[in-house]
């Protein structure tokens, strides 16, 4: 996976191997960020453990016990209870040898950005350009321009900065998008 990406209020940049949201940054371990990577390029899909290991672990012999020490980091990271996941979620797979597989980030992240509205409409949430990204991150586009408008409305101090966003690349020809470029005085 090439740049960086939003996983909900999250931005993740493989190349510096962070994470960061409000201000505050996560150095991760070269092989967690793989595992996460990995996870995200399989959105909304289930990845085994098997294919974690043998994709971030090929070239040496480990135990589950640094995948599961992985994941267990990662969510600690997200906040991400495995309970009540919104993010990482453990599916429990029968059959020979009781596997497991890990993943399903496209679920989560819709799930993600309906939380992020809900307190936002009840006044616990004032960063509407986060919702906008995640929702640019499940492709919606209708979504993405009102929390982009609404940004707008409520002077959101990162819309400046999400006008650069590649997440917004399938939008930029949008006439709602050109008129909000156009009231911020950006180049069109």
């Amino acid at each position: 996976m090439d740049g960086d990406l939003r996983i909900g209020a999250w931005l993740v940049r493989p190349s510096l191997n962070t994470v960061s949201r409000n201000g505050t940054t996560h150095h991760l371990e070269p092989k967690m960020m793989e595992v996460l990577v990995c996870l995200a390029q399989q959105a909304g899909e289930p990845v085994s453990k098997e294919k974690l290991l043998r994709s971030i672990w090929s070239d040496t012999f480990v135990s589950d016990d640094v995948l599961v020490r992985s994941i267990s980091e990662l969510r600690r990271i997200f906040e991400d209870d495995p309970k009540n996941s919104r993010f990482i979620q453990t599916i429990p797979v029968t059959g020979v040898g009781a596997t497991h597989s890990v993943g399903n980030l496209r679920v989560s992240l819709r799930e993600m950005a309906r939380q992020m509205e809900h307190y936002y409409s009840v006044g616990q949430f004032d960063r509407p350009v986060q919702v906008a990204i995640a929702y640019a991150q499940l492709g919606d586009k209708d979504k993405v321009l009102n929390w982009l408008e609404r940004a707008y409305t409520d002077h959101d101090e990162d819309l400046m900065y999400a006008f650069q966003e590649a997440e917004l690349d399938f939008v930029r020809s949008e006439p709602r998008f050109r008129a909000l470029e156009q009231k911020l005085g950006l180049p069109q």
